[in-house]
């Protein structure tokens, strides 16, 4: 009797493994590379769009302002433009017009565009406002709290045209280094 019964186990389990009524726990990685063959990684990284805090004097991020940076400069550039616009600039229109190398050194030449939505002019006024105005586009898009590789300077324009000297919005005008 034990002879069948352990002949019937034996017979079950092996038509068990044959056709896979059999739970496989084995797992695998899959994150591991195979040997020989190498896979790019991709960091990224996050960038904000910044204003000043006027009272104490220091950069903040815009809150809800965070853009995910994984190696494409324009593509963050235009979602960094979108957000400080949108809130800090009543929609006024920034565009990033090119990216130059100007002797070794990476140049973003931005445009401040008027439109249907009102003048930038208003933000270039008064003491507070242009301070406030410079520190938001030079931090926001010179990025100098992230480590990684970036641009190495900007250029502002205003309506298509060399940023004027306004006097309140000192340094405009000039490329901004990083």
């Amino acid at each position: 009797m034990e002879k069948k019964i352990s002949k019937l186990l034996l017979a079950f389990t092996f038509s068990a493994a044959l056709t896979g009524c059999l739970h496989d726990t084995t797992t695998v990685d899959t994150t591991e590379n195979i040997e020989g063959v190498s896979m790019p990684s991709v960091q990224t990284a996050d960038l904000y769009a910044y204003t000043l805090d006027y009272d104490n004097m220091i950069n903040v991020p815009i809150d809800g302002s965070k853009v995910e940076y994984s190696g494409d400069i324009l593509t963050a550039m235009n979602n960094l433009a979108t957000i400080l616009s949108d809130q800090a600039f009543d929609g006024l229109e920034i565009d990033i017009v090119n990216i130059e190398n100007v002797d070794d050194k990476k140049i973003v030449t931005i445009n401040l565009q008027d439109g249907d939505k009102g003048s930038w002019y208003n933000y270039f006024q008064g003491s507070a406002g242009g301070l406030v105005t410079v520190r938001s586009l030079e931090e926001t898009f010179l990025q100098r709290a992230y480590p990684g590789e970036w641009i190495d300077g900007v250029q502002f324009q205003y309506n298509g045209e060399p940023m004027p000297e306004f006097d309140h919005t000192v340094g405009l005008e000039s490329v901004i280094y990083r």
